[in-house]
């Protein structure tokens, strides 16, 4: 399959506003390839901003997490793109949760719409997960990413992981 293809060729879905009494619609995609086609909340924790963009038949707000779902993909790594997390009746969707041998990872990628975040709100919305002690991990988005930024960004996240099965004894 060539991915950076598909990825260019990604379909938008039609987002309509939930407060209207229409439903969500989405506008020619293909759920034959990969899965099949269900209801779920990934890519919807915000109804305010929806994930409009498909690869894989998963929801993504931006094209380099398309990329680094792709990574995910290829390294067969457990990944959770734009997962729902209830906290109380707050809703927090992070950019993505990755599980390799038992430990847990949350990773931000930080492109422009975080530039203009201030960022003790960012501290606030991520600190559920810093209280249950989830490791957070955030990266910086350059204006140009590909698929290598991708890999490097997930060749962080495993050494990171990595480091913590060290500590824990488990070895490497």
């Amino acid at each position: 399959m060539n991915w950076v293809k598909e990825i260019a060729s990604s379909l938008e879905a039609e987002i309509k506003d939930e407060d209207s009494n229409e439903s969500a619609e989405e506008s020619e995609i293909d759920l034959s390839k990969e899965t099949e086609g269900s209801t779920n909340n990934q890519g919807w924790g915000h109804s305010s901003n929806p994930a409009p963009l498909w690869h894989w038949n998963v929801r993504h707000r931006t094209w380099y997490e398309a990329l680094f779902t792709e990574a995910c993909i290829h390294r067969h790594i457990l990944c959770f793109p734009l997962p729902l997390v209830l906290f109380g009746s707050k809703r927090i969707e992070p950019d993505y949760i990755i599980i390799m041998d038992g430990i847990l990872e949350l990773i931000e990628l930080d492109g422009p719409s975080h530039d203009s975040e201030l960022a003790s709100f960012e501290q606030e919305r991520l600190k559920p997960f810093r209280d249950n002690l989830v490791d957070v991990m955030r990266f910086p988005v350059p204006e140009e990413v590909d698929i290598n930024w991708a890999h490097g960004v997930l060749d962080q996240v495993v050494e990171r992981i990595d480091k913590r099965k060290a500590l824990y004894g488990r070895g490497i």
